[in-house]
């Protein structure tokens, strides 16, 4: 499907900026510098596609041995496949969802992932991970999500968090 476009200024359009047909296809609109796009929420929805969730992250590690400890034995993510030909690791994290190990020994940035907790697991799970010896900092309330959330490192600095969607009463 196509975005539906509405004009919101009263300058002229440019030919560029009009749809048109070409080739036999429908040429979608650019936008100018007088034209603001504002889309209903019910036109955006129109162009979505129907993603539920997120299923599969691959997380860059250094030693995939030292790796798998961390995220087996202190997170408790089970092994669905290991790769030895690439050196990948597949872990599962929950009910739908994977994590893979991929040996890198180049350089690259940390990142950031989260993982999804319940609200009654978040300070047995902050506890368990200093326990543990992990450093953690939290629970931390965030308020726009709403959410509570406790952060921590993985072996290759990777900065990961425990996230806690809080239902409202």
């Amino acid at each position: 499907m196509f975005r539906r476009y509405r004009r919101t200024s009263n300058f002229p359009l440019h030919q560029s900026a009009r749809s048109r047909l070409v080739n036999g296809s429908v040429r979608r609109p650019q936008p100018q510098r007088n034209l603001i796009v504002i889309l209903s929420l019910d036109e955006r929805q129109d162009d979505m596609l129907p993603i539920r969730g997120l299923y599969e992250v691959a997380i860059r590690v250094k030693d995939i041995a030292k790796s798998e400890v961390f995220y087996r034995e202190t997170l408790g993510l089970e092994v669905g496949l290991r790769d030895e030909c690439r050196k990948w690791l597949f872990l599962r994290a929950g009910q739908a969802g994977m994590v893979v190990l991929q040996e890198d020994r180049g350089t690259w940035p940390p990142e950031h992932f989260a993982f999804t907790v319940e609200e009654v697991d978040i300070e047995a799970a902050a506890t368990t991970l200093r326990q543990r010896g992990v450093v953690v900092k939290g629970p931390v309330y965030h308020e726009w999500m709403p959410a509570k959330s406790v952060y921590f490192s993985d072996p290759d600095g990777h900065d990961l968090e425990l996230c806690a969607p809080v239902r409202k009463a």
